[in-house]
């Protein structure tokens, strides 16, 4: 398998431990506006999509006003996506996937996409299916690298 050198236009930002500490929270899940701060800096460094491995799936009453603060603090123009919770069912061979939506109030700001890889393949990922079809509903979920890809301006790289 060919190795490539990691392209500088590509940023990952980690969670851990530390930046909890640094942030001064106690424990995950991190405030939502905290994610919409995050969207705005990185906006502002020239970001041109960003992408969130968690699941934004709570909802509720009490996250009224965090949404709201989220929402305000992530501005408008910058495509955000984040992973979908899947819900994975094994019937003896037959696998059925659904997909669990994010938060109906901050939803229409995040384009959701799956996070699935193939299970078979342990740790070693050759491949991966740019979609996936949600069981229930019938309705095609793209993967996150799939919607990063077509959100590239560059035309060579978008889907």
């Amino acid at each position: 398998m060919p190795v490539f050198k990691p392209d500088p236009r590509l940023v990952v930002i980690g969670m851990d431990e530390d930046t909890l500490d640094w942030l001064g929270l106690a424990a995950y899940p991190l405030p939502r506006r905290n994610h919409g701060n995050l969207i705005r800096i990185l906006e502002s460094a020239g970001a041109r999509a960003v992408a969130f491995d968690i699941m934004f799936t709570r909802s509720g009453a009490e996250l009224n006003l965090d949404n709201q603060e989220f929402l305000k603090r992530a501005g408008h123009t910058l495509p955000v996506f984040s992973a979908l919770e899947p819900d994975i069912k094994f019937n003896n061979s037959d696998e059925t996937v659904t997909f669990r939506d994010a938060d109906p109030q901050i939803r229409r700001r995040m384009t959701g996409g799956s996070i699935l890889f193939p299970r078979a393949l342990g740790n070693r990922i050759r491949w991966f299916k740019p979609s996936v079809v949600d069981d229930l509903t019938g309705q095609r979920i793209q993967h996150l690298a799939a919607l990063l890809a077509a959100s590239w301006d560059g035309s060579e790289h978008a889907l």
